[in-house]
């Protein structure tokens, strides 16, 4: 019996470890490919919002690392917000980096801008800083005034 026990406690551990493993190989962000050569595209105008081109190229100077794949805007500001609450102030840039990216894809420049100047009341309001201030990797990434296609 207790053979039984301890066979299936094992096969649960090793069902989670292969699981976890799937999801983080399907949960790796990657950059814009081009189909036909499987090589990563430029950042230009036309293919690139400011703000990927900005993230793209923070992670090019090794300023920053590619973060795992996030479904969605909410769930990388929820990970930014748990970084926050446990003092990760650089994880926090990141995700909200991360965040502001999807959203620019997703809804365009001007919603990301809109979400940013959200996020910097925020920060000022909470903890008296703008959002450059508190995050100083956050202005790593994004570069105030900075036009990313020069």
């Amino acid at each position: 019996m207790a053979m039984k026990s301890t066979l299936r406690s094992h096969l649960i551990l090793l069902t989670l470890l292969v699981a976890g493993i799937r999801i983080t190989e399907t949960a790796m962000a990657t950059p814009a490919n081009n189909p036909a050569t499987k090589q990563a595209r430029r950042c230009t105008p036309r293919t690139c919002t400011p703000y990927r081109a900005n993230f793209e190229r923070a992670i090019a100077n090794g300023i920053i690392s590619r973060p795992g794949r996030v479904p969605g805007v909410e769930q990388a500001i929820a990970l930014a917000d748990r970084a926050m609450t446990g003092g990760d102030r650089q994880t926090a840039a990141l995700r909200l980096a991360q965040a502001l990216v999807i959203l620019s894809e997703e809804q365009g420049t001007e919603s990301a801008i809109a979400y940013e100047r959200t996020l910097e009341a925020d920060m000022k309001a909470k903890k008296g800083q703008s959002l450059r201030t508190a995050l100083p990797l956050f202005g790593r990434i994004f570069p105030q005034n900075s036009n990313p296609f020069r």
